[in-house]
């Protein structure tokens, strides 16, 4: 069983915070892409995903993709936000440091 923990507004869309009885969060997005795009990539959409790393601000998250993009010569934001995503969700090391360095020198 899942308890709602919290419900965030990020633009038009709200995203919902779940924890179930092991402690485990699980995030919910009312958006179009949260059921169709997100689970082919295998990472929640740009709305969950701002919530979980820059406070909810969309364009603080989609500032990050584009400087990842950049600074790893990934083609796209969108290819970029994949191992990004994923890096932070799994505490990746590099990932991490660049996540923290970026935010602080960029001011994101």
């Amino acid at each position: 069983m899942q308890t709602l923990i919290d419900i965030t507004q990020v633009k038009n869309y709200t995203v919902k915070r779940y924890v179930d009885e092991n402690g485990q969060n699980y995030f919910s997005c009312n958006c179009i892409y949260s059921k169709t795009n997100c689970i082919q990539r295998g990472v929640p959409c740009k709305h969950t995903l701002s919530v979980l790393f820059t406070q909810g601000d969309c364009s603080k998250w989609e500032k990050l993709r584009e400087l990842y993009a950049k600074d790893f010569n990934i083609k796209s934001k969108s290819d970029a936000e994949i191992p990004l995503a994923k890096g932070l969700r799994q505490n990746n090391p590099q990932i991490v440091e660049w996540f923290n360095q970026t935010r602080k020198a960029k001011n994101v």
